[in-house]
């Protein structure tokens, strides 16, 4: 299979070697280790949340071009998608409601009538149903507080958010740190 995702003469840390890194198209990769081992810095460059000390990551594109993953924005663009095991620090949105912490991103996206941007909530709503049925989230109703739901919940609404957004790739960061 063709690669989906490259590193090259990627440095994290001033005192380790370089390496390179391939992910393939359909490849699923777990990196393990002990807290403060590494790979939370690994699975973040992957991601373009943060920059590699020395080297490059590229995605490739759904016609074989490559792009560098310097950033969040870029990786985005190259429908990377990140979840974080830190829901409270780097995931949920503890004031707003279940439906817009796993919709926001699509809002821009999931729009209709040219500047106007109206949001298309029926498409949203339809997104969010098909999330929550296939994560088996548990909650009363959509508008309910993300805080009501369990840890277990709230993490599933994130990575519900992250399969919503329809990515060729996504990286989960430790996804059941904090859950019974």
């Amino acid at each position: 299979p063709e690669r989906a995702l490259r590193a090259a003469a990627l440095k994290l840390w001033p005192a380790s070697r370089s390496f390179d890194f391939d992910l393939r198209r359909g490849e699923i990769v777990g990196i393990a280790g002990l807290d403060g081992q590494g790979q939370d810095t690994f699975v973040r460059v992957m991601a373009g949340v943060m920059a590699p000390l020395e080297g490059t990551v590229e995605v490739q594109d759904r016609q074989g071009e490559w792009s560098p993953v310097r950033d969040l924005r870029e990786a985005v663009e190259g429908r990377i998608v990140y979840v974080s095991g830190d829901r409270k620090r780097e995931g949920i949105f503890a004031s707003l409601s279940i439906f817009e912490n796993m919709m926001m991103p699509l809002y821009r996206e999931k729009k209709r009538a040219g500047f106007l941007g109206i949001i298309d909530w029926q498409t949203l709503n339809a997104a969010f149903k098909r999330e929550a049925d296939n994560l088996l989230i548990k909650f009363g109703v959509k508008e309910d507080a993300i805080t009501s739901l369990s840890g277990g919940n709230q993490q599933k609404v994130l990575i519900g958010r992250g399969f919503a957004m329809r990515p060729d790739i996504i990286v989960l960061n430790d996804p059941a740190r904090g859950i019974d």
